[in-house]
Parts: structure tokens; C-alpha cells; sequence
């Protein structure tokens, strides 16, 4: 049997807070919210911060989509209105809405990408490597499958090949 949205979606919230995402939640525990995906799964919360103010072109295409009988809504982003200061020392910084963050690294630190919302958290960490230029190539798992034991990447600027046990300390 797979694993269920209920079961997946602590991590997800989890990580959405971590990561300061803004949004408007669009099934919340069963009950469809104006303004959000009404498609989603039923979440238990609304996400870490309100969703975004949206741009002009954004709005008129809402327009014509209800017009024609759609159903649109703001997708969540990993951006914020207004700069935020996490407990574990995460800082980001307010959306200057000037477009660039669809590919690239925003300049005011509003994005929550893993060099602002993970890896400055995790290198306080003392068994914390950063391993720079490695691609994960595998997830090794136990003989029966069901507990992953570590990976193996390859370092990309020389092909060398490694594997990386993983600690467990549940």
C-alpha cells in the first residue's frame, strides 16, 4: 500500500514553515476556501504566511478564466511580503516583486531556497558536512527495502564515487 496525503502532509507543513511559504490554503479540512486551489488534498492548516498581492497581469487573467467558467487560484510560493526573522536564526527578506525568481537567486534573500531557509540551519549542526559538487546517484536501502542505509553520489568535477552511510537516531 502506498503512502496517503494525511500521512505526508506534517512533513510538508513542516517544511513549508521552515521555509517561510506564503499561499492561500484551498481545501482545509474538507471545506473549500475562496482563493485557494480547490483541487488540492484537504490540508489541516492554512500555510505559514497569507499568500502574495498579485500583479496586474495575474489578476486580469483570473478575470477572464472565471469568465469562461475556471476555477483559478495563487499557486503558494516559497516568497513572503514582508521580511521574516525565524527562531532558528533563518532571515529572509520581503518580495521586491521584480520577477526574477523563477530561475534564479533573489537578490533580497525572499526566496526560500536552501541556502537561506536550510543550509545556514543545518551548518550549526557540528556533524553537518557540506559537500559541494556532489550529485546523489542512488538511495541504498536495507535487503527488504523498507529502510534507506544511505546513498552514493559522485563527486562531478572528477567522477570519483562514494557512498554515505546514513546515522539513524530516532
Amino acid at each position: 500500500m502506498g503512502i496517503t496525503y494525511a500521512e505526508l502532509e506534517p512533513y510538508y507543513e513542516r517544511f513549508e514553515r521552515q521555509a517561510a511559504v506564503s499561499g492561500k490554503a484551498g481545501n482545509l479540512r474538507g471545506q473549500i476556501q475562496a482563493g485557494g486551489n480547490r483541487f488540492e488534498a484537504p490540508r489541516a492548516n492554512e500555510y505559514a504566511l497569507p499568500a502574495l498581492t498579485p500583479i496586474l497581469s495575474s489578476e486580469v487573467f483570473g478575470e477572464a478564466a472565471k469568465n469562461l467558467g475556471y476555477h483559478p487560484f495563487s499557486t503558494a510560493v516559497g516568497e513572503r511580503l514582508a521580511g521574516l526573522h525565524q527562531s532558528d536564526g533563518a532571515k529572509f527578506g520581503a518580495c521586491q516583486y521584480c520577477g526574477y525568481c523563477q530561475r534564479f537567486g533573489c537578490e533580497a534573500n525572499a526566496k526560500g531556497s536552501p541556502h537561506v531557509a536550510v543550509i545556514p540551519i543545518a551548518m550549526k549542526n557540528p556533524n553537518f558536512e557540506l559537500r559541494a559538487h556532489s550529485w546523489v546517484t542512488k538511495i541504498i536501502k536495507d535487503s527488504d527495502g523498507k529502510r534507506v542505509t544511505g546513498v552514493a553520489y559522485t563527486n562531478i568535477l572528477n567522477g570519483e564515487e562514494f557512498e554515505q552511510p546514513a546515522a539513524w537516531s530516532c
